[in-house]
């Protein structure tokens, strides 16, 4: 089973993304064998075990032909041959399953963590092999959530919006599946409208009083995905009213020259030259004087001496 897009084990902050996609792939095709291969079991579970095929002395260990059986004994026995035809289809469609697992874990896998697991034959093996070796262990996880958490506190004005608040969906869920202290309490959604006030004070702070009256008035404080969502949904609104403004800035803010400058104009076959300087500070005044055409002529007439030589 392939997603479209695939994780590869390399390093510990690899391991959470990377152990779910193989969990994704043990509960697939209708059934699950994560059962039996869950690396965080301290002991491998028991594989069950394929059953005998019924024959006719399994039921009436005296008979050597079908013929042998009473009426009863052919209804059961064909019954025990149903139910081993089901038992041994389950069994194929599990060690199919568990054969597409070991191949995407050796698929996904960096080439330099092959050693860890070359020597292994089962799949849980192999799995308990490399949880010990790359996952992360509680304190490196909360340290590493508790990182990413304090660098989403500050806006990145360079990210995409969209880019920054799905980091803050999935950094808030890590953080709140380790019971981290830094997001007890309200104290994510307050500080999720500090880091949006970089990009929009005015609706930061009528979330903040929104907040703050509905302390003073004992109501329910949105959850943070809540005041994601509506900051979602205000960031796209509030770009779409006005696409053309980036390109409207882009046409009205040219670069003015504040120094002079000599230039040539083309008029019918003479060449008239024109200095520009800039007056004080206000955009669009300019100074334009034509050099007079004795001037004009005076500095052709160097120009070609100065080729010739």
């Amino acid at each position: 089973m392939s997603t479209s897009k695939t994780i590869t084990l390399l390093n510990p902050k690899d391991w959470d993304p990377w152990i779910f996609g193989v969990k994704s792939v043990a509960t697939s095709n209708g059934i699950s064998v994560w059962n039996l291969l869950d690396p965080s079991l301290a002991t491998q579970p028991i594989m069950p075990v394929r059953p005998e095929e019924p024959t006719i002395q399994s039921i009436n260990p005296n008979a050597t032909h079908r013929a042998d059986l009473t009426a009863d004994e052919r209804a059961d026995l064909r019954f025990d041959i149903l139910r081993y035809d089901s038992k041994i289809k389950e069994l194929d469609k599990r060690d199919a399953l568990i054969h597409e697992v070991r191949k995407h874990i050796e698929g996904t896998i960096h080439i330099k963590h092959i050693v860890l697991i070359k020597n292994l034959t089962s799949t849980y093996d192999i799995l308990r092999a490399l949880k010990k070796r790359l996952a992360p262990t509680d304190e490196a996880r909360q340290n590493e959530v508790i990182r990413d958490y304090a660098k989403l506190k500050q806006w990145n004005k360079s990210q995409k919006p969209e880019d920054i608040l799905s980091q803050w969906e999935a950094v808030y869920a890590e953080a709140r599946a380790l019971d981290l202290p830094e997001v007890s309490g309200d104290r994510a959604q307050k500080d999720f409208i500090q880091a949006i006030r970089a990009i929009d004070d005015s609706y930061a702070t009528a979330l903040e009083v929104n907040i703050e009256q509905k302390e003073l008035d004992g109501g329910k404080i949105p959850e943070l995905y809540d005041l994601i969502e509506r900051f979602r949904n205000h960031n796209s609104k509030s770009h779409d009213s006005n696409p053309l403004k980036e390109e409207h800035l882009q046409h009205h803010h040219k670069p003015v020259r504040t120094n002079a400058t000599v230039e040539k104009e083309s008029t019918g076959s003479e060449t008239v030259f024109t200095s520009t300087r800039r007056l004080g500070h206000k955009p669009g005044l300019e100074n334009t004087t034509s050099l007079s055409r004795s001037t004009s002529l005076s500095i052709i007439h160097n120009e070609r001496g100065q080729k010739s030589t």
